[in-house]
């Protein structure tokens, strides 16, 4: 909590209900697919956000992720710009990484959030699609033309969640870049706030 403005450090909007993965160790393909209404923040939501952002003068993180793909999200960067433009906040991001193209890549570095985690659930091709039904290949393709592109630029962290039968040091050596370009962070199975750098 920051005590100066009673404000907390961090607040998490969800811009929109879609994810394109079926993780097995998230809520969203039960709670989005069976349960909740799908859609997508309209623009008059977004700005009362933006605008009391400004009026509290917020300087926390914006997590612009919660339980959807942010990438899929409309005008996804536009709203980056937004906060890092009016108000006095910074943004994080959290992806599964598939659909960070060379295109996406180009926006990110040109509307750029503070922080960037890129989930992926395994080092094990079989495992990995089995438990996201996304193309492994493609992840981490994707992750290492990012890192490489973009590290010195944004902070980029490497998530992986704490799962039964997951190699978490054979997902670090799959990445095996310089440990000072970016993060790897294990998220504990339990729900807890801390993170851990392997």
């Amino acid at each position: 909590m920051n005590t100066e403005h009673n404000h907390p450090n961090a607040i998490f909007i969800q811009l929109t209900t879609r994810c394109n993965a079926m993780c097995i160790n998230c809520p969203h393909p039960f709670t989005y697919r069976t349960i909740n209404k799908k859609g997508s923040m309209n623009d008059d939501t977004w700005e009362t956000i933006v605008q009391s952002l400004i009026k509290n003068n917020y300087k926390g993180q914006v997590g612009l992720y919660l339980h959807h793909e942010p990438l899929l999200a409309p005008k996804l960067f536009n709203k980056i710009d937004d906060i890092n433009n009016k108000t006095n906040a910074f943004v994080v991001l959290s992806t599964n990484g598939s659909l960070l193209n060379e295109d996406i890549q180009k926006k990110l570095i040109e509307s750029p959030p503070k922080t960037l985690h890129i989930n992926i659930n395994s080092a094990d091709k079989m495992q990995y699609e089995n438990m996201t039904k996304l193309n492994y290949d493609s992840v981490i393709n994707n992750t290492i033309q990012f890192i490489d592109i973009a590290s010195k630029k944004i902070d980029i962290q490497i998530n992986c969640p704490v799962l039964q039968n997951v190699d978490t040091d054979k997902l670090k050596k799959t990445i095996s870049y310089n440990s000072s370009e970016y993060k790897f962070l294990r998220k504990l199975q339990r729900r807890t706030t801390k993170k851990y750098i392997c």
